[in-house]
């Protein structure tokens, strides 16, 4: 005769054998935070960039067009320029390619230059 299932209960419920159960006080924000890479270095070094492109296009295009830009992301040799609107974004891609070379004398590591949009999502707070 076979054997009658398990039953279903949550208080035989085992760790998988590659979890861990920890067991003392809860972890410091500061130390998870330190330890995924988004501690104040990280945080520091991202304003730092924005800083620096933001006072780059600053001296060399019309203060309308700078004013236009939500952030600016560097990501590997990508510098990414986030725009509030569809309209602005063309601007910025007719007026980047005057700019290559003093972009990259300015940064040598950036080779491409990308436009996006904002979504409006992410520039008024909402959930996605």
């Amino acid at each position: 005769m076979p054997k009658a299932p398990h039953r279903n209960n949550p208080k035989l419920v085992k760790p998988a054998r590659n979890e861990t159960i920890r067991a003392g006080s809860p972890r410091k924000i500061n130390d998870l935070l330190s330890r995924s890479g988004l501690g104040t270095a990280a945080v520091q070094a991202y304003v730092e960039g924005e800083h620096r492109w933001a006072e780059f296009f600053a001296a060399k295009l019309e203060p309308a067009l700078c004013r236009a830009v939500a952030h600016y992301v560097e990501h590997g040799d990508t510098l990414t320029i986030f725009v509030r609107s569809a309209a602005w974004a063309a601007r910025w891609r007719y007026a980047l390619p005057t700019l290559e070379t003093e972009a990259e004398a300015f940064r040598p590591v950036i080779k491409k230059r990308v436009v996006k949009i904002q979504p409006a999502a992410a520039s008024t707070g909402a959930r996605t």
